[in-house]
């Protein structure tokens, strides 16, 4: 395994300032970034998703690729064709991958592969900055995760857009490649909104094919890590497991904590649900108190804290889950916050799971750990609510009684 300083990345030319601003917004996410030697990695991925003679099936079927020539019906090369063209080959292999395998009632229609190379993808910042971005294509998903993307009201609705894709696919002809550090960036953009729009995202996984390869980048909070380039004519079988699991109606397969659920209506989201682990290691249900989180910093790498307003089921007070990725090496917050119940002007924790993942077994290194990687496991603490975020103050006076108040119960 090699790793890549993200940091020497930036000198990369590009004639698109967008792609420019963004490509500083991501560069500082990522840290160092794993370059997986071998094709472990990509081959191990989502067996469980069909076995093998189910796959044997699907390719004796289909129109779309080849057994008497053992490779997918795409032009051997693309460069000749038009823009919009090159993309429906492609886009007719995925579709038929989804309809032959997700036809039962409980999957058929909630996964779609949508052409969106022309499209504009609006993304959510935290400044009044505005930008765009046009993967190929995109997986659209409907579930108990997904929204339809808010439009305003100027702006013609939207089928698609970050709040629901389960996954994004860039295709690059030969003779048009990126270099992979534009790859990395492109992809790591798509992955930064999918985590800012999707909230209780664990993992983002993407691809990127060209005629005959395949390559998958893998985003968590430790970072990014991409595989070598797979021929996926030679490899089918790996190919189809790889699009049914960015596809799969299994919500933890795509990457998403399925303890926080919504139900949608007119596919917005209208009210949710947070599972939890409680003292007596029983399930406790809250309710969501409001469809976002109060708090997230929208980083890729790092803590990446979100906090949830939920209310009690028996008594309905109102608490504050806060999800976070700290690091292997440090000690859990819920140790302090457990020495700390009881003692006045302390923030007071009614439960936690400490231990609820971690990134390193999202990765499949097996025994073979990068020595620069940097396992971060996720911490779910839920605590008494106690008043408004300081983003709601409406004067220094109001700061400077919050942290009095905070000093006195040190």
């Amino acid at each position: 395994m090699r790793t890549r300083s993200s940091e020497k990345r930036d000198k990369t030319v590009s004639l698109d300032p967008k792609f420019d601003e963004q490509r500083q917004l991501v560069l500082s996410e990522l840290g160092g970034v794993i370059s997986l030697d071998n094709d472990t990695f990509i081959r191990s991925l989502y067996h469980s998703t069909a076995p093998e003679s189910a796959i044997d099936t699907f390719l004796k079927k289909s129109r779309f690729y080849s057994l008497t020539q053992r490779r997918w019906k795409l032009p051997r090369s693309c460069a000749k064709l038009l823009n919009d063209d090159f993309h429906i080959p492609f886009l007719n292999i995925f579709s038929s991958i989804l309809k032959h395998f997700w036809r039962d009632s409980a999957a058929q229609g909630t996964r779609e592969v949508v052409d969106t190379h022309a499209t504009d993808l609006r993304h959510r910042e935290a400044t009044s900055v505005i930008h765009h971005s046009r993967p190929s294509l995109v997986i659209k998903a409907e579930g108990p995760s997904f929204q339809r993307p808010y439009t305003l009201s100027e702006d013609k609705q939207q089928k698609v857009g970050y709040s629901n894709i389960a996954a994004c696919i860039d295709i690059q002809v030969n003779g048009n490649e990126l270099p992979i550090s534009d790859q990395l960036v492109r992809v790591a953009i798509y992955a930064r909104q999918l985590f800012i729009h999707q909230p209780n995202r664990r993992f983002v996984r993407t691809l990127v094919l060209s005629e005959q390869h395949v390559r998958l980048f893998h985003f968590d909070r430790s970072g990014l890590q991409y595989t070598q380039l797979l021929n996926f004519h030679e490899n089918p079988h790996t190919f189809v497991r790889i699009v049914l699991g960015l596809s799969s109606p299994e919500e933890s397969d795509i990457g998403l904590d399925d303890s926080v659920q919504w139900t949608t209506l007119d596919g917005r989201k209208i009210s949710g649900t947070l599972r939890t682990r409680g003292g007596n290691n029983e399930d406790i249900t809250y309710r969501l108190a409001a469809i976002q989180p109060f708090f997230s910093n929208g980083n890729i790498r790092g803590r990446s804290t979100i906090c949830w307003s939920v209310r009690d089921p028996t008594t309905d007070e109102e608490l504050v889950v806060k999800d976070s990725w700290r690091s292997e090496e440090r000690l859990s917050e819920h140790i302090y916050l457990h020495d700390a119940v009881g003692v006045p002007g302390v923030v007071q924790m009614v439960n936690c799971e400490p231990d609820r993942c971690d990134t390193k077994s999202m990765r499949g290194f097996g025994d073979a750990v990068p020595a620069n990687f940097r396992n971060r496991i996720e911490t779910r603490i839920v605590m008494k609510a106690y008043g408004k975020s300081v983003k709601k103050y409406t004067s220094a006076k109001q700061l400077i009684c919050a942290l009095r108040d905070a000093i006195a119960g040190m």
